[in-house]
């Protein structure tokens, strides 16, 4: 159906279900911390659709319009609310809400309530016509058959409207990695938007690129987000259960120093409302959940399908009559009965799933913060990886931890013996660097300094202080090690 008359293709109605999401975050101004400005942090995309998998979620009404996108592009959005606009809009915006997150899949529910000011824009025509034209608009229910080959997606990659971008599908994932490889060209801004077949079924969610991989791009499946929301409130723990625990890779080194046998993965974080608080401490080493055992990564074996979970995997914890969990602590092994407990994350919430892999350069220097990558490197000494775990481990987070990730061999600092690769930053000049995004503030001041005539600054790390000017090595300070 169409307005006035009018049938629009699925095609034409995909370009008018579509919006784009920005996000805008508070930030205090470095010259002055009593003044607070606005920054667009984020943008990317959204698109309408029919709520009926939404039904029995504590959120849904009837007189909203609600709307899928990816999670990180709203993770930091102040009080949970962020700003839709479409193409007709120009740069005026209206306010949505957050109404449900879900970091495993990398998704988020959005939502508005019907009439506000904002139908002018969004329902330019007959509302009523218009919202039935949009019922087209759904997430396929079912996994997606071989047959798929051209997919496509809408969104405002770099800023652009509403623009198409066409390839294939490369991969269909596993049972638990549930992503769609694509061999599609996304761009900031593509995030959230609709992947389609042919046929214009909304297959997926578009969320990710391969690093700076040309055209190697991945999606979660719309019958995972379907399954996640026809779980979340209907299992016999009324909403979606989770242990609430995050891991680190359990390494040889640690192994080693605390004498601990078989496999497993140390404890990094429990969350605050887990079964596992008061049971279970950071630092733990768990070596079975239900009987199936823990790699180093924190996954099992799947019996039934031969492919590796993770322990909150939804069938997985729906499936357990008694969860036994082994654990070993201080050498000793010992054995815990747990249930999952319903967890609600809050958008910006410190506990995560993933540690997404962040990087910045400045001189001869790359900085990350601390990752499953890093931790897991062949190249990371022993002594190393004790400092930054049990650093991870007492500050309950890894993104807080910046680590000197690679040192140009043909730089000025090449051959000094420290500061080294691996090491924890510390501070730059008095800048205290606890977030990646600190320490990219921290050398954007460096930068504005030496534009204004101060050749000086200072990088201090868990080696040691080295003093710089400009390209030049002044002065070096080792770190005194404690007895």
């Amino acid at each position: 159906m169409g307005i006035k008359g009018v049938i629009f293709s699925k095609m034409e109605v995909l370009r008018r279900a579509i919006l784009q999401v920005n996000t805008i975050c508070s930030e205090v101004k470095p010259e002055d911390p009593r003044e607070v400005e606005e920054v667009n942090e984020y943008s990317g995309t959204c698109f309408h659709v029919v709520p009926a998998f939404l039904e029995g979620c504590p959120f849904y009404s009837d007189d909203k319009l609600f709307f899928v996108t990816n999670f990180h592009v709203c993770d930091d959005a102040d009080n949970r609310t962020v700003f839709l606009r479409t193409a007709a809009m120009g740069k005026s915006m209206f306010t949505a809400k957050v109404e449900a997150v879900v970091p495993k899949l990398d998704i988020a529910i959005l939502s508005i309530t019907r009439g506000g000011e904002h139908e002018k824009w969004f329902l330019p025509e007959s509302p009523e016509m218009y919202l039935d034209e949009l019922k087209q608009v759904t997430l396929y229910p079912k996994r997606i058959s071989s047959k798929t080959r051209k997919i496509s997606t809408l969104g405002f990659p770099q800023g652009l409207e509403n623009q198409l971008s066409s390839g294939w599908l490369a991969g269909r994932g596993t049972d638990d990695d549930e992503m769609l490889q694509c061999n599609i060209s996304l761009n900031s801004g593509n995030s959230g938007g609709p992947l389609f077949d042919a046929k214009c079924n909304i297959i997926g969610v578009c969320t990710s690129t391969l690093g700076d991989s040309e055209q190697i791009s991945f999606a979660v499946p719309s019958y995972c987000v379907l399954k996640y929301f026809q779980n979340f409130y209907t299992s016999p723990y009324g909403r979606f259960p989770q242990w609430g625990i995050s891991t680190l890779p359990l390494t040889e080194a640690y192994k080693k120093v605390h004498k601990i046998r078989g496999c497993g993965a140390v404890i990094k974080d429990i969350h605050p409302a887990s079964s596992a608080v008061g049971v279970l401490k950071p630092s733990d080493v768990i070596h079975s959940v239900g009987g199936s055992q823990l790699d180093m990564f924190g996954l099992m074996v799947d019996s039934t399908r031969g492919s590796k979970i993770s322990m909150d995997n939804t069938e997985f914890i729906l499936s357990l009559e008694d969860a036994e969990i082994e654990f070993s602590r201080k050498s000793t092994k010992k054995t815990v009965k747990l249930m999952p407990a319903p967890l609600d994350l809050k958008v910006g919430e410190c506990y995560k799933e993933w540690n997404p892999v962040k990087v910045a350069s400045f001189g001869p220097f790359v900085f990350q913060n601390l990752n499953l990558g890093l931790m897991t490197c062949e190249d990371l000494p022993v002594c190393k990886s004790m400092e930054l775990l049990q650093h991870a481990t007492a500050t309950k987070s890894m993104e807080e931890t910046v680590v000197i990730s690679k040192i140009n061999p043909n730089s000025y600092v090449a051959s000094l013996e420290y500061p080294a690769e691996y090491d924890r930053v510390i501070a730059v000049n008095r800048t205290k660097i606890d977030s990646m995004k600190t320490l990219k503030k921290a050398f954007a001041s460096v930068t504005r300094m030496q534009k204004e005539g101060e050749k000086y600054f200072s990088l201090e790390t868990s080696s040691g202080k080295m003093h710089f000017c400009i390209d030049k090595v002044l002065k070096t300070t080792k770190k005194r090690k404690r007895k």
